[in-house]
């Protein structure tokens, strides 16, 4: 038996159950398929394409125990969760296999002794790979030769690579170019291109104390209650700045005694220009604070309205928890004074780190409007959850011109506040209504993420496929040994790339 040898499959520690009767059997390379083709005229065959298959691995069990349905009910939740685990092993402790358990498993008590039984588990890995559980990272550096970054693969396969970078200027594309493979993102226009009408950069604010002279407060027009007797919604109170957000630092006041309703600052702006076509978003955050027992108490809301110089509401969204004992977050999108979504937050979006902190996506082209929201996972800066996408259509609202952006952040009485803000707007004025010909550009502090594993482009934590350039490489690995990759665009950048090591 090999008993000093650990197993974990996720967090569980399997070994802690059995004991092995021989070593794990991980087979010694995957399969290996081909395709065969018959030849016309000579003997044989001729491989037309080779592919890895996949791997099973086996586990011959020794049990020694008393309560042998006690330890079928421990392992049955954890072997039979849906979805592949990661599978490791001590002897090799630098690496993990994905896996699921498959075919007939056992575990039958010997006759001569009733306290000790054998069987087996089957994991299928569907890949064959085995994964390095760190990865390793190569910065991009500006050499007299351009940008580019050295990739060691030290593993025994090619590997996909994830690709960071965050812009320092605005861009309008960026290109990463390996001995193999070619990936383009954003917009490559050329004298040729009569037909792709740039975009305008309407504000790129980070919303933090160096614009703040830039908005009013207090100005704005909320949707929420404004006309419902003595419930009727107030704008009150006042806004905190750091560097690169913005929060009430109050509410205002009110009287309790008397009927309750919302209050809260208004944060508003005038653009420059009226907006026709347009691409809208915030990163905005919405949190229950306090202790275990208070976060559910907490309420309120956070509306981000565009409207016409009228002060006819054009485009719009509604965060709101207005439940005191639980946390119960709705969100809405709005088009002129229609609510035409609403949906729950997840209760485990809430959870994690407190509450929600992601993206708001909006959208309009002609007469159609699109939104989004996800929240963003600021260690991977991607979206970790995300809403449907939902579009509609409505004539009579397309005909009025964004003028003005109106953010209200309110509480309802003197109950226990949420924790909202706002950390940045970004608005892009498109200029044509053909929406296959709006080009994809980058501003300043943009930050955009490849996950090479899965080929999702991320742009400030949102998915957005549509930056990738036809034509680019859709997988882009690198093979073992040393590999330069290449970084060209026309704005200036800093970011890197890494890869997770695979062995056969």
């Amino acid at each position: 038996m090999i008993s000093d040898l650990e197993i974990k499959l996720g967090d569980f520690k399997l070994s802690d159950h059995f004991d092995l009767l021989e070593e794990p059997d991980r087979g010694l390379f995957p399969e290996v398929q081909h395709n065969l083709v018959t030849m016309a005229r000579a003997n044989g065959v001729r491989a037309t394409s080779r592919r890895l298959g996949h791997r099973i691995i086996t586990l011959q069990l020794y049990a020694l125990s008393g309560n042998f349905r006690q330890t079928k009910d421990t392992l049955a939740p954890i072997l039979m969760a849906s979805g592949r685990q990661p599978l490791w092993f001590s002897d090799e402790p630098d690496r993990y296999w994905m896996v699921e358990l498959t075919g007939e498993s056992s575990l039958v008590r010997s006759l001569n002794q009733l306290s000790v039984a054998e069987g087996q588990l089957q994991f299928l890995c569907e890949d064959g790979l085995a994964h390095s559980l760190e990865p390793e990272t190569f910065p991009f550096e500006i050499t007299e030769d351009g940008t580019s970054a050295s990739i060691i693969n030290s593993g025994t396969y090619k590997t996909p690579v994830d690709i960071s970078v965050t812009f320092l200027t605005d861009a309008n594309s960026i290109g990463f170019v390996s001995d193999q493979k070619i990936m383009q993102l954003g917009t490559a226009m050329s004298e040729d291109d009569g037909d792709v009408v740039p975009s305008t950069k309407v504000m790129n604010d980070d919303m933090g104390s160096g614009t703040k002279n830039l908005w009013s407060v207090n100005t704005g027009k909320y949707r929420h209650n404004r006309d419902n007797g003595d419930h009727t919604s107030q704008i009150m109170g006042a806004f905190t700045w750091d560097s690169t957000s913005v929060h009430p630092s109050s509410f205002g006041s009110i009287d309790a005694s008397k009927p309750g309703y919302w209050h809260g600052p208004t944060y508003s702006r005038i653009l420059t220009t009226p907006l026709t076509d347009f691409e809208l978003y915030h990163r905005l955050e919405f949190k229950a604070n306090g202790n275990r027992k208070q976060r559910p108490t907490c309420q309120g809301i956070l509306e981000v309205n565009y409207c016409d110089t009228d002060g006819n509401f054009v485009i719009g969204f509604e965060m709101k928890d207005s439940a005191d004992s639980s946390e119960r977050v709705t969100y809405s999108f709005f088009i002129g004074e229609y609510r035409m979504y609403q949906g729950n937050l997840p209760k485990s979006v809430m959870e994690k780190n407190g509450g929600f902190f992601g993206a708001l996506y909006m959208k309009k082209i002609g007469n159609e409007f699109t939104f989004r929201i996800a929240r963003i996972n600021t260690d991977t800066w991607k979206e970790s959850w995300t809403s449907p996408t939902k579009n509609w259509k409505n004539n009579a609202v397309a005909m009025l011109p964004v003028s003005q952006i109106n953010i209200w952040m309110a509480k309802w009485k003197n109950d226990r506040a949420m924790t909202i803000g706002l950390t940045h707007t970004r608005i892009t004025q498109f200029n044509t209504q053909d929406e296959s010909l709006v080009p994809k550009t980058f501003y300043t502090n943009d930050q955009i993420f490849v996950d090479g594993q899965t080929n999702k482009v991320f742009i400030n934590g949102i998915r957005d496929d549509s930056y990738r350039v036809i034509g680019s490489s859709q997988v882009f690995e690198v093979d073992t040994g040393e590999t330069e990759i290449v970084a060209i665009s026309d704005g200036s950048f800093s970011g890197e790339v890494s890869v997770r090591r695979r062995y056969v």
